[in-house]
C-alpha cells in the first residue's frame, strides 16, 4: 500500500553557446577540379588558333590547327601504295586463275595421251597378232612375200606408234608437274601481294592518323587558363612533364 516515490523533474534554461572554430594560417595553391595541358603529338607550324586566354570552350571544340601539307602528301603517297598493292593483288588472282587453267589443260592432255596410248597398244596387239598369222601362212606358202612384208611393216609401225604415245604420256606428266609448280608459284606471288596490301593499308591508316592529329580539340569543357603559343609559332611534340611543349591549359 506504500506509494511509489515521485519522478523528479529538473528544469533549466536553454542557452546558445558560441560556435567553435579552428583557424589555421598557411600557404597553399588554388587548383582546378579538373585541368589538362594541351600538347601536340606531331610537329608543325600553327596555321590557325581559334581560342584566346580566358575563353570558355566546350568538349570537342577545335582549339588550333597545324600545317598538314607534308603529312597529307605522305597520306596521298600511302593511298597510292594501297592502290598499287590492290592492283598487284588483282594481277596475282589473274595469275593464279591462269595457272590453274593451264593445270586443268595439262590434266586433260595427260588423260588424252593415256587414252591414245591405250588405243595404240590395242592396234599394236592386233598388228602383232596379224603379223604372227601371216608369218605362219607365209611359212606354209599360202600367202605371198609382199603381203607378209606389209604385215611386218604394219607391226613395226604399230610398235613405234605405241612407243611414241608412251613418250607423250611422260611428256604430259612432266608438263602437269610443271603446271602444278606454276600454280604454287602464282599463289605465292598472290599471297605476297596480299601481304604488301596489308602493309600498305597499315601505312595509310598511320598517315591518316597523323593528319588527324594536326587538328587539336578540347578534351573537356572548361576555361583556357593559360595560352602559351600564338599563330605562326611551331608546336613541338613533348611529354606531359615538359612545360615547353604545353600549348595551353584548360581547367574546369
Amino acid at each position: 500500500l506504500k506509494p511509489k516515490p515521485p519522478i523528479q523533474v529538473v528544469t533549466s534554461k536553454v542557452e546558445r553557446l558560441p560556435k567553435l572554430r579552428s583557424i589555421v594560417s598557411a600557404t597553399g595553391e588554388i587548383r582546378a577540379k579538373e585541368f589538362v595541358d594541351i600538347q601536340a603529338e606531331v610537329a608543325g607550324i600553327i596555321v590557325e588558333l581559334y581560342v584566346t586566354e580566358g575563353q570558355v570552350v566546350q568538349k570537342g571544340e577545335t582549339l588550333l590547327r597545324l600545317d598538314d601539307r607534308q603529312l597529307k602528301a605522305e597520306q596521298d603517297s600511302a593511298r597510292a601504295q594501297v592502290g598499287a598493292a590492290e592492283a598487284d593483288g588483282r594481277q596475282g588472282d589473274v595469275g593464279v586463275a591462269t595457272a590453274e587453267a593451264n593445270l586443268a589443260a595439262e590434266k586433260t592432255a595427260l588423260a588424252n595421251a593415256k587414252l591414245e596410248a591405250e588405243q595404240a597398244q590395242t592396234s599394236r596387239d592386233r598388228a602383232k597378232a596379224s603379223f604372227a598369222r601371216k608369218q605362219e601362212l607365209h611359212e606354209q606358202k599360202l600367202i605371198g612375200g609382199e603381203e607378209f612384208e606389209v604385215a611386218a611393216a604394219e607391226a613395226r609401225l604399230a610398235e613405234q606408234r605405241l612407243l611414241w604415245k608412251q613418250a607423250r604420256i611422260e611428256q604430259a606428266a612432266a608438263n602437269l608437274v610443271a603446271a602444278q609448280t606454276r600454280v604454287e608459284a602464282a599463289k605465292a606471288v598472290r599471297d605476297a601481294a596480299c601481304r604488301r596490301l596489308d602493309a600498305a593499308k597499315a601505312g595509310l591508316e598511320r598517315a591518316s592518323d597523323m593528319v588527324g592529329k594536326t587538328v587539336l580539340k578540347a578534351p573537356l569543357s572548361g576555361l583556357i587558363t593559360k595560352l602559351n603559343v600564338e599563330k605562326g609559332e611551331r608546336a613541338v611534340p613533348g611529354i606531359q612533364s615538359n612545360p615547353i611543349a604545353t600549348l595551353m591549359t584548360i581547367a574546369d
